[in-house]
C-alpha cells in the first residue's frame, strides 16, 4: 500500500531530520481547495464510520489526515494556507514537544501533477484490512498550531494503544530479530552468519501472510549456528524513497559475502524457503547434519529423550514444565518388552469391509479385529487413517456410541497436522481446517505412527507406536502369492526400474496424487536416467510427458488390478519413491516380499525405517539419484541384497504389537477388556 500511496506524492523538503529513533514522522502535504473539485463524495461516503472529527459541527474541511503504518501521520492541508503559516505551526509544534523529549521527523510535499487527493483516499480504503484500527478523519477547525498540537496528541494517544501495538507487532518474535533497514544498507550484519531477512511494511495486507509463513519455518528450525532470522519493517523507507521495490520480498545473505544477497523469488510456500536454505546456507546444512548426527547418537546410547533421571523435576519448574511437554510417550520399547514376554498373542489386524457396514464408505477408517480367526471378531478398536469430512466425522461418532476406541494412523500425507501444499483445497487435508475434525482428533487414546520424528507431528501427550500399516502386508501378500513363493532371479527382471503413480480421471484428485507422489521430481529423475543411463523404466499407472514417451525408453501401464500389478513388480529390479508426503507407501513392503529392492527420497514422511544395506537405499534429487541407481543394481546383480528375508524376520511380530499396544490403551482409559486369549 505505502508504495501506491508514495508514487501519487512529492516529497520535497525535510523541515526535521527523519529517523529510524524519531517517535513519529509528520508528513504535510499540501493540496487544492477541499470544498472544490477534489471533496467531491463526503469523506464518510469513502471512508465510512471510522473518522475522528476534531470538530464535528463544522462542514468547512480544512484537512484531512491519514496514519501510514504506526509511525508516520500524513496530513493534508488546504493550499490557502501560506507556507509561512505551516512553518509557524511546525515550529511552535516542535517548541511544545521539545520540552517533552519527544522526537519526530518532518517532511512538506504536494499531491503530484494529474493526481488527485480522490486517487489517494480511493487506494487508502481499497486496502484496508476491516479487522485493523487506522488513524484517519478530517480537519474541521481553522488550521493553526492548536490544532496540529491537538492532531498530533491524538495521533500520540492512538500509537499507545494496546490493540494497535499489538496490530502493527511481529506476530511472534522469540527466534525473528528486528533490524533497522539502514544497518542493511551500511553492512552492518552478524559477521560470519547467514541471514534470511524479510522485507515487509506493516501496512500490507500480503505481507501479513507471508509473516505468518516466516515464523512456521523459524518454529521448524528455531536454533540454527550462524544463521540469523531478520525482519525489516520498511513502510518508512518506502515512503521516503530509499527503497523501490515490491513488499514482501526475503533476501538471503550468505555469509561468505553479505553485500552480494541474493533475492528469493519463490512462491509462498515454506517448503520452497526450506529447500532454499538447505541448497544455499552452509549454516543450515551444519545444522542438519548435526542433527542428524545427534538422534543416531541418542538411539545408539539408548536415551530416554525429555526425561532428565538425574535431577528432581518436582523443585525445578524449567525440568518440570519440560517432563510435562515431552514426557515418555514412546511406547515402542515398552511394547516389544510385552510382547517378547506373552508367547500366547495371536495379534490383532485392520479390517475394512464397506459391503458389511456402510459407515465405511465415507472415510478411510478400519475396525481392528483378531487375527488368526475365519470370522472377524472385532475388539472395539478403530482406527482412523486420515482426516474426515461431516459425514465421516458423523459415522466416527456413532462408532463411539456402540464403545469403540479410537485410535489415530497415519497414513495420509502430514495428517494430523495440518500442513499447506498445492494440492491442499482439493484434498482431504482441507478437513483438518475443521473444528469439528480436531474435536475427534482429541479423542483419540493413541496413534500408529510412520515419522522418524513424530513430534513434529503428534500431540505430546498421546501414547504412540512406530507400526505403520504397511508394516503388516506381510500376511496379506503371503495369503495373495502363497508362503512357499518364489521370486524371479536377477536375470529373470525385464525392468530396472519401476516408479509407480496412478492419474485417475477426476482433476482434483489428480492434483493431489501428483502433490502426493512429487511428480515434478519423478519427471526430473526420469530426464536424468534416459540422459546419463540405458536403463529401462515401468511407470505404473500414468503415462510419461510427451518429451519422455518420444525417447521409447519408458513402458507405461495402466493401473491395473493388485494381482496383475505384482508379475509386473517382480519382474523389477528397483523401485524409486520421489515422494515426500507419502506417509510409508505399502509398495515397499510389498517390493521386498517379491525380493525388488527400493530407493526412497530422503525426506519422505514414511517408510524410511525399512532401508538398510539388505533394502535399498536414499536419494536427495535429481542430482543424486542416477549414482544411487546404479550402485543398487550393481549390488542386486551381484546378489549382495536380500529385501525377502530381511523383511520376514523384520514382519514376523507386527500383529501382536498392535494386540499390545491396544490392550495397553484400553487399560489406560478404561475401557472392557474385550480380549479372551494372552491374559
Amino acid at each position: 500500500m505505502v508504495l501506491l500511496l508514495s508514487q501519487l506524492l512529492v516529497l520535497k523538503c525535510t523541515m526535521l531530520i527523519v529517523q529510524e529513533m524519531n517517535e513519529f514522522n509528520l508528513i504535510m502535504i499540501k493540496v487544492p481547495n477541499f470544498n472544490d473539485q477534489y471533496m467531491i463524495h463526503p469523506y464518510q461516503d469513502i471512508l465510512g464510520q471510522k473518522c475522528q472529527e476534531l470538530n464535528p459541527k463544522s462542514k468547512k474541511i480544512n484537512g484531512q489526515y491519514f496514519s501510514l503504518g504506526v509511525n508516520n501521520l500524513v496530513v493534508f492541508y488546504d493550499q490557502s494556507i501560506s507556507d509561512r503559516q505551516l512553518f509557524q505551526n511546525l515550529e511552535d509544534l516542535y517548541m511544545v514537544l521539545n520540552t517533552e523529549k519527544i522526537k519526530f521527523g518532518v517532511v512538506i510535499g504536494h499531491i503530484k501533477e494529474g493526481k488527485t487527493l480522490q486517487e489517494f483516499n480511493t487506494i487508502y480504503k481499497k486496502v484496508q484490512d476491516q479487522k485493523r484500527k487506522y488513524f484517519q478523519g478530517h480537519i474541521f477547525r481553522k488550521f493553526n498550531s492548536d490544532s496540529l498540537q491537538d492532531l498530533v496528541q491524538d495521533f500520540q494517544s492512538w500509537q499507545k494503544r494496546k490493540d494497535v501495538k499489538a496490530q502493527f507487532a511481529w506476530p511472534n518474535i522469540t527466534y525473528v530479530k528486528s533490524i533497522d533497514f539502514s544497518k542493511i544498507q551500511k553492512g552492518q550484519l552478524t559477521p560470519n552468519h547467514d541471514h534470511l531477512a524479510l522485507f515487509y511494511s506493516v501496512d500490507c495486507i500480503r505481507s501479513r501472510g507471508i509473516q505468518e509463513m516466516f515464523n512456521f519455518i523459524v518454529k521448524q528450525y528455531p536454533n540454527v549456528k550462524k544463521l540469523t532470522y531478520e525482519a525489516v519493517e520498511i513502510t518508512n523507507n518506502i515512503l521516503f524513497g530509499s527503497y523501490g521495490s515490491l513488499v514482501p520480498q526475503f533476501f538471503f545473505y550468505p555469509k561468505q559475502n553479505h553485500k552480494k544477497p541474493m533475492r528469493m523469488n519463490l512462491k509462498p510456500r515454506a517448503d520452497l524457503y526450506i529447500e532454499y536454505l538447505k541448497n544455499n546456507s552452509k549454516s543450515f546444512q551444519d545444522h542438519l547434519k548435526q542433527a542428524a548426527e545427534n538422534r543416531l547418537r541418542v538411539k545408539r546410547q539408548g536415551y530416554f529423550c525429555g526425561v532428565n533421571f538425574c535431577e528432581d523435576i518436582h523443585h525445578n519448574a524449567s525440568l518440570a514444565y519440560q517432563y510435562m511437554r515431552f514426557h515418555f510417550v514412546d511406547y515402542d520399547k515398552i511394547v516389544q518388552l510385552d510382547v517378547d514376554s506373552v508367547s500366547t498373542y495371536k495379534g490383532y489386524r485392520y479390517e475394512r469391509n464397506p459391503e458389511e457396514d456402510e459407515r465405511f464408505l465415507n472415510a478411510r477408517m478400519f475396525k481392528i479385529n483378531k487375527a488368526g480367526y475365519l470370522q472377524n471378531i472385532d475388539v472395539k478398536a478403530l482406527a482412523v487413517a486420515e482426516p474426515l469430512n461431516d459425514d465421516g466425522i458423523d459415522d466416527f461418532w456413532s462408532f463411539m456410541s456402540e464403545g469403540f476406541m479410537p485410535i489415530g494412523r497415519m497414513s495420509f500425507m502430514t495428517y494430523p497436522r495440518f500442513m499447506r501444499t498445492v494440492s491442499t483445497d482439493v484434498s482431504r487435508m482441507r478437513y483438518l481446517q475443521n473444528p469439528r475434525m480436531q474435536d475427534v482428533i482429541k479423542y483419540f487414546t493413541g496413534w500408529f505412527h510412520c515419522a522418524e520424528e513424530p513430534r513434529f507431528y503428534l500431540d505430546a501427550h498421546t501414547p504412540r507406536i512406530m507400526l505403520p500399516n504397511s508394516d503388516t502386508e506381510y500376511s496379506t501378500l503371503v495369503q495373495t502369492l502363497g508362503a512357499d513363493y518364489l521370486p524371479p532371479s536377477a536375470k529373470g527382471r525385464i525392468y530396472d526400474i519401476m516408479i509407480q503413480i496412478v492419474t485417475p480421471k477426476e482433476k482434483d484428485v489428480g492434483i493431489w496424487i501428483k502433490d502426493y507422489k512429487n511428480w515434478n521430481l519423478i519427471i526430473n529423475c526420469m530426464e536424468q536416467i534416459i540422459k546419463k543411463t540405458k536403463y529401462k523404466i515401468l511407470l505404473a499407472g500414468s503415462q510419461p510427458p510427451d518429451h519422455l514417451k518420444s525417447t521409447g525408453r519408458i513402458i507405461s501401464i495402466p493401473h491395473i488390478e493388485a494381482r496383475e500389478f505384482l508379475k509386473y513388480l517382480e519382474k523389477t529390479k528397483i523401485v524409486l519413491i520421489p515422494a515426500v508426503y507419502d506417509a510409508s507407501p505399502r509398495i515397499i513392503t510389498q517390493a521386498f516380499y517379491l525380493n525388488t529392492t527400493v530407493i526412497l527420497n530422503r525426506q519422505i514422511i514414511g517408510g524410511w525405517h525399512y532401508i538398510n544395506d539388505q533394502t535399498g537405499s536414499f536419494f536427495d534429487n535429481k542430482n543424486d539419484v542416477v549414482d544411487v541407481i546404479n550402485e543398487q543394481i550393481k549390488r542386486f546383480n551381484n546378489k549382495e541384497m536380500n529385501p525377502k528375508d530381511w523383511y520376514k524376520d523384520f514382519a514376523y511380530d507386527k500383529y501382536a504389537k498392535i494386540q499390545s499396544f491396544v490392550g495397553i490403551l484400553r487399560e489406560q482409559n478404561f475401557y472392557d477388556n474385550y480380549d479372551d486369549f494372552a491374559i
